[in-house]
């Protein structure tokens, strides 16, 4: 039955012509929806979702994206992808055009990112964090870096013989106990 709701008609006059727009509700403003823009941080997350399933290659990433890694565990010629700190310099150069070294270490403790607390509410998507595996904090302890995504996760690139992957941070009985550093490269 035309004018019913749905095809945007009148229950009494039937449906509108083609090009006619609906008439406002006195009183009430149009709102006009903007698109969403990326912000810098999301485009961090994007930029390393979309590795997601890449191989882990030691040495491997720079900011153009997977590079031949310097070393091979699979046991035969150098493979593709990124390691941990390969991965977050490529997400973090391709969002902000901040040129990281290629150093867990580095990355965590760069003076170009801002200091963000280990507190679950004020870690943002896209902060960048530093794990110290012996747990001292220690300057040269820092071994392996991934970026956060929210509700407790990372994604990261592990180790050899795994590939770019999202773990659960929040909880883990791995990564909780580690020293954290953790920096904001991406301000928006």
């Amino acid at each position: 039955m035309a004018g019913r709701c749905g095809d945007g008609g009148h229950p009494d006059r039937g449906p509108r012509p083609a090009g006619v727009a609906a008439a406002r509700r006195p009183g009430r403003r149009l709102r006009r929806r903007r698109p969403r823009r990326p912000t810098a941080s999301r485009a961090v997350v994007a930029a390393a979702k979309h590795y997601i399933g890449t191989p882990y290659a030691w040495g491997g990433g720079d900011i153009n994206g997977p590079s031949a890694g310097t070393y091979s565990s699979t046991g035969g010629g150098r493979v593709v992808g990124f390691d941990c700190s390969g991965l977050v310099l490529f997400a973090v150069y391709n969002a902000t055009g901040v040129q990281l070294a290629h150093s867990a270490e580095t990355q965590g403790k760069d003076s170009r990112g801002s200091v963000v607390p280990w507190d679950w509410d004020k870690m943002r998507a896209g902060d960048v964090v530093s794990f110290s595996e012996d747990g001292s904090g220690a300057a040269g302890s820092f071994g392996h870096v991934g970026i956060y995504l929210g509700n407790g996760q990372m994604i990261h690139a592990p180790r050899p013989g795994k590939s770019v992957e999202i773990v659960q941070l929040r909880g883990s009985r791995y990564y909780e106990p580690m020293a954290w550093s953790i920096r904001r490269y991406a301000k928006s």
